[in-house]
């Protein structure tokens, strides 16, 4: 057995370096601050990384999440305390939907953290007013719940650094969740041992393999006792392409939840929409009716995808759930096992021969929205989703606010390729639009042909409306439709329409905000529009400019399915 030969290497370019291996990941988010600027000046030493500063820590990750669900992983680097607090909600945000980003912190000096008796900026001070000590691990605490890793780097550790390192990389890839590098700001510039053979392991189920392979055979072996039905869910969007191969070669009918949307070929014949109770698609519950058994992949169960009350199990005698960590069979949970890992068991040992079909079923209903009859009137939620269906082509990246068009969003039918983006599940309002700033690099940095459109609400666009110059400095060209309906049109129809506290400042000039945000050179073309003629004639042209169209709306006008769940309208 030979000993690994060793190379030493400064821990931050080790860090850069390694990101630089995962695939397609060139772009790295955030603000600089006094405690990671020694961290950022490596960057300069792995050419292929970009950095890209955001005008804010919450920005920043909001875009590391965008662009995280586009190339598999978003990174973002703050100071510590003021910084990277201000990122937690995108953090959280990023936790709960299910996306992979690290975020690297710079952290007070292990010199300080031994003193401890300074009285160190940016850090919470002791208690006691005469004690200088202060509790410089307090922060690392509070992210715990939010993250599937976290590797506190010290320089009386450092033979451990590359596997913590290598570790938080993996793990967040692979667990499709945040995690943390907390790094010491006089660590950046110190020297590691490392071995240069040593590869990063992207593919590594986290569980017992054997386990799977397992269940993975009885789930088969239900599966040929009848025809069965599949529904895609949230966190099977890593197995996009072997799911679609799967449902398409055994011609499988198939349906996907709120939170599963783009995750089948919605072109598919035999995909029936999204299903969720007395708010799914029109005809799709029906058709889910029609099954006596169904696979549940990536299964999700919250009140944004299931709406509070429903579950497939109340439309389907048995289902079958294969999770991201546990599979329930036959009424038995088994957990801790890696869901992906039996997925693929599944497809290696499938035997197609067995798959059951009844030619005789008629399923009702297709997914797709009301088409518009006069487009010289004013837009409306009906015709906007009509509007935007018409205009997706396949590959597209369609990102959505969580605003009033979010609810009609189920209805749309996606063309092949599709990836569509929100925050469904934790719901910040004014995550889209430095998510799309994230998607847009993204597609940018893999050299795909891909558009991205975003739907943005007014009130959530003041959130967070300052990466629009982002958008102009790192020359992107997202289509932005802008819905101007004077406030929080979703909370409106909840409580208090016409309360002042569902009011926001109405008299933006929307269409000149690109003037202040920097574009000199005309990369972008900003327009008003009322009509859905004028609408679809805005989105037709200009396609080599970044896009930014106002579109007037009524206050109240939302779509039936947000009506239908606040009890305001019949569906």
């Amino acid at each position: 057995m030979t000993v690994a030969e060793t190379k030493r290497i400064q821990i931050g370019t080790y860090i850069f370096q390694r990101l630089a291996q995962v695939e397609n990941l060139k772009s790295i988010f955030g603000v600089p601050g006094d405690f990671n600027l020694p961290f950022l000046e490596h960057i300069y030493n792995v050419p292929q990384l970009n950095w890209i500063g955001n005008c804010n820590e919450l920005n920043a990750g909001y875009a590391a999440d965008g662009y995280a669900r586009i190339n598999g992983l978003g990174v973002l680097t703050t100071t510590f305390g003021v910084g990277e607090l201000s990122a937690l909600n995108a953090v959280s945000g990023a936790y709960v939907e299910g996306s992979p980003v690290l975020h690297i912190v710079g952290t007070s000096a292990t010199t300080a953290k031994r003193a401890n008796n300074l009285g160190v900026h940016h850090l919470i001070p002791n208690k006691n007013t005469w004690d200088a000590s202060q509790p410089h691990d307090v922060y690392e605490k509070m992210v715990a719940p939010f993250a599937c890793v976290i590797e506190k780097l010290y320089d009386e550790n450092m033979d451990t650094l590359q596997t913590q390192i290598d570790n938080a990389i993996e793990t967040v890839y692979k667990q499709s969740r945040p995690g943390y590098i907390f790094l010491p700001a006089n660590m950046a510039n110190m020297t590691m041992e490392y071995d240069p053979s040593k590869p990063l392991e992207l593919g590594k189920y986290f569980s017992n393999v054997s386990q799977a392979e397992d269940l993975a055979q009885k789930v088969l072996d239900k599966l040929y006792e009848k025809e069965f039905a599949v529904i895609a869910d949230q966190w099977w969007k890593t197995r996009r392409a072997p799911l679609n191969k799967f449902v398409k070669e055994n011609k499988l009918h198939c349906f996907s939840s709120y939170l599963g949307k783009s995750i089948l070929d919605e072109s598919n014949e035999r995909f029936h929409g999204s299903v969720a109770g007395n708010l799914s698609c029109a005809g799709s519950r029906e058709a889910l009716q029609k099954f006596e058994l169904a696979v549940h992949f990536g299964v999700v169960l919250n009140e944004m995808n299931n709406f509070g009350y429903w579950y497939p199990k109340d439309d389907v005698k048995e289902v079958i759930e294969v999770g991201k960590d546990f599979v329930r069979l036959d009424g038995e949970l088994h957990t801790g096992v890696d869901g992906e890992a039996v997925f693929d068991f599944m497809m290696t040992k499938l035997d197609a021969s067995k798959i059951k079909h009844d030619e005789s079923l008629v399923l009702p209903g297709k997914p797709g929205v009301e088409q518009c009859q006069d487009k010289s009137k004013p837009v409306t939620q009906i015709s906007l989703a009509a509007t935007v269906e018409n205009y997706l082509r396949p590959n597209d990246v369609l990102v959505s606010e969580m605003c009033s068009f979010l609810f009609s969003t189920p209805d749309i039918k996606l063309p092949s390729g599709l990836t569509f983006i929100s925050q469904n599940y934790y719901g910040s309002i004014g995550f889209a639009l430095p998510a799309t700033l994230g998607a847009s690099l993204a597609v940018k940095d893999s050299g795909e042909d891909r558009r991205v459109i975003l739907v943005e609400g007014d009130g959530s666009s003041q959130m967070t409306i300052q990466e629009l110059s982002s958008m102009i400095k790192y020359d992107v060209k997202p289509t932005i439709l802008l819905l101007n309906n004077e406030g929080y049109s979703v909370e409106r129809v909840v409580l208090g329409p016409t309360r002042a506290y569902n009011d926001i400042q109405k008299n933006w000039k929307w269409t000149e905000l690109f003037k202040t945000f920097g574009d000199v050179e005309g990369k972008s073309v900003s327009t008003r529009v009322d009509s859905v003629n004028a609408l679809e004639e805005a989105l037709g042209k200009d396609n080599d400019k970044l896009k930014f169209i106002e579109v007037g709306l009524e206050k109240l006008d939302v779509p039936w399915r947000f009506g239908f769940l606040c009890g305001k309208a019949k569906k």
